[in-house]
């Protein structure tokens, strides 16, 4: 992150500048009573208000990193717990084929929401190209794929609703409510991400931060180049890092979708989740029954029939 900011090289140019000037002799350094002496006491101000706003933001940007987080997993979450849902409110064997279709299609639909959802607030926009990649892995059928690419509105939102409706059809508005939890559930976790995504750090708060930043740097590039030792610019560009690591850092955690090293890994979670869903919906449980001898001590008791 540091080794490509234009700023933090700056200021180490400006530093050597007057290391060249002090240390060989070009320029005779400072004295105390001299005009352009800089007291270390005059520094501790600035270097002390831009020390506060930093770790202000910085505390801030970690808070809204660990609520977004929370807000990621609990959507991804919601996948494994719709699909719980489709087996508990879809089990009727008498009609297999069609509550299997309305199974996967309810979960497939779910999973396209998410997955637009996550491509949408990275920054990308779903394009033609996108969706044909989606029918190249069988998520979306070319049907749906022609109407999405008509439809002007936001594409993850009315996929849900697609969702809403097959469960509507296949048990009923009443036997669906578990189901419709969900998916509003997965809409507000959705709408959270959105809304804090869209209310950043205020701008003025932000480059007041770095103005004094930048001042800071200047006085300490000048400051310590009064030093005849090495040590001292050491010392400087190793704090110089160090804030502007933390700034940079804060950055990156205050938006974590993306493809910096700190963002999360979208793509492996849903994979892995996708996985997951697509066994647990197709596999067949073992038979159970309840013995009621010994009901009272052992209510469940898991048997295989075939085994009696």
């Amino acid at each position: 992150l540091i080794a490509h900011n234009r700023q933090y090289w700056a200021v180490v140019a400006f530093h050597l500048f007057f290391c060249a000037l002090f240390r060989g002799g070009l320029v005779e350094k400072p004295g105390p009573d001299d005009r352009f002496f800089l007291p270390w006491k005059l520094l501790g101000t600035l270097t002390g208000l831009h020390t506060f706003f930093l770790i202000f933001y910085t505390n801030h940007c970690f808070k809204r990193y660990y609520e977004l987080y929370g807000l990621t997993r609990s959507i991804v979450t919601g996948l494994l717990e719709m699909t719980q849902e489709l087996r508990i409110r879809l089990p009727n064997p008498e009609r297999r084929a069609i509550i299997t279709g309305a199974r996967r299609s309810a979960l497939r639909f779910c999973f396209i929401n998410v997955y637009l959802f996550f491509f949408w607030i990275s920054g990308h926009k779903t394009t033609d190209a996108e969706l044909d990649e989606l029918v190249n892995h069988g998520l979306v059928s070319r049907v749906e794929r022609d109407w999405l690419k008509n439809y002007e509105g936001q594409k993850h939102s009315v996929v849900l609703d697609w969702t809403l409706e097959i469960a509507r059809v296949a048990v009923g508005s009443n036997q669906a409510r578990p189901l419709f939890n969900i998916i509003c559930d997965l809409r507000t976790h959705q709408t959270y991400i959105e809304d804090m995504l869209s209310m950043p750090v205020p701008f003025q708060y932000f480059h007041l931060m770095n103005l004094m930043m930048c001042l800071s740097f200047v006085g300490w590039a000048y400051g310590m180049a009064m030093y005849d030792s090495w040590i001292a610019t050491f010392i400087f560009m190793a704090s110089t890092v160090i804030f502007l690591g933390m700034r940079e850092l804060s950055g990156c955690l205050s938006d974590p979708f993306g493809e910096d090293a700190v963002d999360f890994p979208i793509s492996v979670w849903l994979l892995d989740t996708w996985r997951e869903c697509d066994l647990f919906l197709e596999v067949e449980c073992p038979e159970i029954w309840y013995d009621p001898r010994n009901f009272e001590d052992a209510p469940l008791l898991w048997q295989k029939r075939a085994a009696h």
